[in-house]
């Protein structure tokens, strides 16, 4: 394992050709890239924050590893037009100290500073993607049990039901929608539990594509962490 930082650029190509070009498409190999910085080793990691817990933690010991290179190279992206990557790196960037992501914009010039002063300045149940999801066809909310609140007070009504499922949808792997904590404090914990486990079991149904908004696995992810959660307090 290399012990400096390298940087994955045209100036390295010839040296780093491989690693460079098959790591930042196969999460499972992430690991030998912690040394390395540039461009495309900064977004390639940005990516991975929302993958499994295991290629996340990876990412998140990159960024801490290079915080100040991150910076520099995930800017630009931050500040492009919307999609998949610029999601990925705002996220990113928020996982920077503010001084270093700031430092790093002044370089890009006025529009950038401004542009990152609202990044950074967005708080975290503002930090919605650019096209909120969909609930998928198949789910019905009369075919959930109640979301009974906690000390006996009834139960959330359909529309609150609605938009606990779409927080559900906004988490990632080891990073739930920041929504999601008041919820779960609001909820009790025995019917928080059975309705996440439900949400989870309807995911699973026959014809449901793994790794979509509406999968077992993407259901799971979130609706666990919210009841493992609530059965701890």
């Amino acid at each position: 394992m290399w012990t400096r930082s390298r940087s994955c650029s045209a100036g390295t190509a010839t040296t780093l050709p491989y690693v460079c070009r098959v790591a930042v498409r196969r999460g499972g190999v992430a690991a030998a890239l912690l040394p390395v910085e540039g461009p495309q080793i900064a977004l390639a990691f940005a990516r991975w924050l929302a993958r499994a817990a295991t290629v996340r933690e990876v990412a998140l010991a990159w960024f801490a590893r290079h915080p100040v290179a991150a910076a520099r190279d995930l800017v630009p992206v931050a500040l492009s037009k919307q999609g998949k990557d610029r999601a990925a790196a705002e996220a990113a960037l928020l996982l920077i100290d503010p001084a270093v992501v700031s430092r790093a914009a002044s370089a890009y010039g006025p529009a950038a500073v401004d542009g990152v002063a609202t990044l950074l300045a967005t708080g975290p149940l503002d930090r919605l993607p650019a096209q909120m999801p969909s609930l998928p066809a198949w789910l019905h909310l009369a075919h959930l049990p109640p979301l009974l609140l906690a000390g006996g007070r009834g139960a959330l009504p359909p529309d609150a039901v609605r938009s606990v499922l779409l927080m559900l949808m906004l988490c990632r792997p080891g990073e739930p929608y920041a929504g999601v904590a008041p919820v779960r404090e609001a909820c009790d914990p025995t019917s928080l539990a059975r309705w996440c486990w439900r949400c989870s079991s309807a995911g699973a149904r026959p014809g449901t594509r793994p790794g979509t908004a509406g999968s077992s696995t993407a259901w799971a992810c979130a609706a666990t962490t919210m009841s493992c959660a609530s059965s701890s307090r």
